[in-house]
């Protein structure tokens, strides 16, 4: 009873907060749209292309990725193959799930951690990108950002699953 209430208080803040990011992250996408029509109208025509747009592309796909994983994790947009699980008993399905979000939330959390290091390595070394010289440990926190927040979502998927008791 006490698992239920946590998992689903928890989880409005969070769920929420992913969507956030989320708009944030398609805004983004917008933005890289503009950067590479503008890139190639500007290559096309005028043979100036916009210094740095590889680059920039780069670091824009980061915050995509990043800012957008989260929210398709909460919403189960993830593309699941369960030919083999569904053939399986219930118990076993439930069973199954709870591992597979274990697996992910270890998966996940250790990444997290990971990042958080680099990120501050990167910003001690005062790592710059090679052509424009942008820091880049705003980009690496954006993906602890990104990977924590999915973590956080995994783990409410756990504990709503082992609040139901495997019950569907």
């Amino acid at each position: 009873m006490w698992l239920r209430r946590f998992a689903r208080s928890f989880s409005g803040g969070v769920f929420a907060a992913s969507a956030v990011v989320n708009g944030i992250g398609i805004g983004v996408v917008v933005v890289l749209m503009l950067l590479l029509v503008a890139d190639v109208v500007l290559r096309r025509f005028f043979n100036q292309p916009i210094r740095g747009s590889y680059e920039l592309t780069q670091l824009i796909m980061a915050i995509v990725v990043f800012f957008t994983i989260a929210y398709c994790a909460a919403q189960k947009g993830h593309v699941a193959i369960e030919v083999l699980v569904t053939r399986l008993p219930q118990r076993l399905q439930v069973v199954i799930e709870i591992l597979m979000y274990l697996f992910s939330l270890g998966l996940w959390g250790l990444l997290s951690w990971g990042l958080s290091l680099q990120a501050i390595n990167v910003w001690r070394m005062a790592e710059t990108t090679n052509l424009l010289g942008l820091p880049s440990y705003p980009f690496v926190l954006v993906a602890v950002f990104g990977s924590a927040l999915l973590t956080l979502v995994i783990l409410i998927q756990l504990l709503s699953l082992l609040a139901e008791g495997g019950r569907r």
